[in-house]
């Protein structure tokens, strides 16, 4: 409209990194992106199946417990795309590894069946592995590195030995309790719960923000979707309360490691292991809604911190949005991943309780100070705030999406959103 205010959009052409690789792979991410959404509303359900030996085959299917993990990484990705323009780092490999690892995590998010699951978890991993290495400069990061993918090596033997045994039963059917407890046990491994450790390798330089991110979120979702199945049926065994032991541990370990961080990226580690501890206990405790809603905070919370590079007023939203998604407001995420602890008695319920408050001051601590903006041009501007958008976007969606399906909602939503929001803006 002439005269009118020029939508984000119209300014992408301004960015002085079109004429590189850089819009081919925001036109990829967002190909892929519109892909997995649309996906999400098929039906019936899109599956592939593909022979591999003859007692089994390597399946894929998209299921309404993984679509909302693989929703979240696209949009991830298309922000860590979209917002590189403003970090002002022209790294046209560092963007396709970002694409290559969120691809490579897909068939993770979107297994069939165990088989295809731990194929998966090795591509991934063989991944991750080789950008850590490359990254590594000296033997004892490389040996860290190593040490770190020993326990997700772990965890991807336990989901071979289930294929060996469940064959080509579906990952989202009905298991016996033995092998839910086992699937459990894998995701815990794999996220550093189980037991509990921290999968801390220092990234410097500019790609810290961007691909250290997506490294940072990938593997665990590719994971954590797993929790919402296993926890529909809230398996009973000797080894629960163990796990869930080991929880806490982690949980307070991450939450208290967070708080203390001197910066957001350092703390990154930390986050993901609070977060995934979170998750855990509520599959523990049955929560199939809380253990999905901890896993989609993680991502789109932490993400939005992570990438945020500009601190300005005309921005103020971001880090508001964020926060309100984290708190647990109604219509969020965080308002479902709160009732994994909430309905509990005991102990047990204030642990979880302190775990989450300590990540949100965490949380609350990194995101509200912020640098003096950089000279961007209106097109980088834009494009930035296009990344946050469509991310925070994500959340607020995946959350009202969770209350219609919940039925949840009403005059408590309503009268716990006006409260929250008149204490964001007191804090801001």
């Amino acid at each position: 409209m002439a005269g009118g205010k020029p939508s984000p959009l119209s300014l992408l052409p301004m960015i002085s990194f079109r004429r590189s690789p850089w819009m081919l792979f925001v036109l990829l991410a967002a190909a892929l992106h519109v892909a997995v959404l649309v996906a999400g509303f098929v039906q019936p359900r899109p599956t592939v199946s593909i022979p591999w030996w003859p007692q089994g085959s390597l399946s894929l299917g998209v299921e309404s417990v993984s679509w909302p993990f693989a929703l979240s990484l696209t949009a991830l990705a298309l922000a860590v795309l979209l917002t590189a323009p403003a970090r002002g780092v022209h790294q046209p490999l560092a963007w396709g590894s970002s694409l290559l690892i969120l691809v490579a995590g897909m068939p993770a998010l979107f297994s069939g069946n165990f088989l295809t699951l731990a194929l998966a978890w090795a591509l991934l991993d063989a991944g991750e592995l080789s950008v850590l290495l490359s990254q590594a400069s000296t033997n004892t990061e490389r040996g860290r590195v190593v040490a770190i993918f020993a326990a997700r090596f772990g965890g991807m033997l336990l989901a071979v030995w289930l294929a060996a045994v469940q064959g080509a039963e579906g990952i989202t059917a009905s298991l016996p309790v033995p092998f839910e407890a086992i699937l459990l046990l894998a995701v815990a491994m794999r996220l550093g719960v189980f037991p509990p450790h921290v999968s801390s390798v220092r990234q410097s330089g500019p790609l810290r923000r961007g691909l250290g991110t997506t490294l940072r979120l990938a593997s665990p979702a590719a994971s954590l979707w797993l929790l919402a199945g296993i926890a529909r049926d809230a398996p009973a065994s000797r080894w629960m309360p163990w796990l869930t032991g080991a929880a806490l541990v982690a949980g307070l370990t991450g939450a208290l490691g967070w708080l203390a961080a001197s910066d957001a990226l350092d703390g990154r580690p930390f986050w993901v292991l609070g977060m995934a501890s979170l998750a855990v206990g509520a599959a523990l405790n049955g929560h199939p809604s809380a253990a999905l809603a901890w896993g989609i905070v993680m991502i789109v919370c932490g993400g939005t911190l992570f990438l945020a590079s500009l601190r300005e007023t005309a921005l103020a939203w971001i880090p508001i949005l964020a926060t309100a998604l984290l708190v647990g407001l109604p219509y969020t995420p965080g308002w479902y991943a709160a009732q994994g602890y909430l309905p509990l008695a005991g102990g047990a319920a204030w642990v979880w309780m302190a775990i989450h408050f300590l990540m949100t001051a965490g949380y609350v601590r990194f995101v509200w100070p912020g640098s003096a903006p950089s000279l961007l041009t209106r097109g980088e501007r834009a494009a930035y705030a296009l990344g946050m958008a469509l991310l925070l976007g994500n959340g607020i969606f995946l959350g009202v999406r969770q209350s219609l399906q919940t039925g949840r909602g009403s005059w408590e939503h309503l009268t716990g959103l006006t409260g929250g929001a008149l204490l964001l803006w007191g804090v801001q």
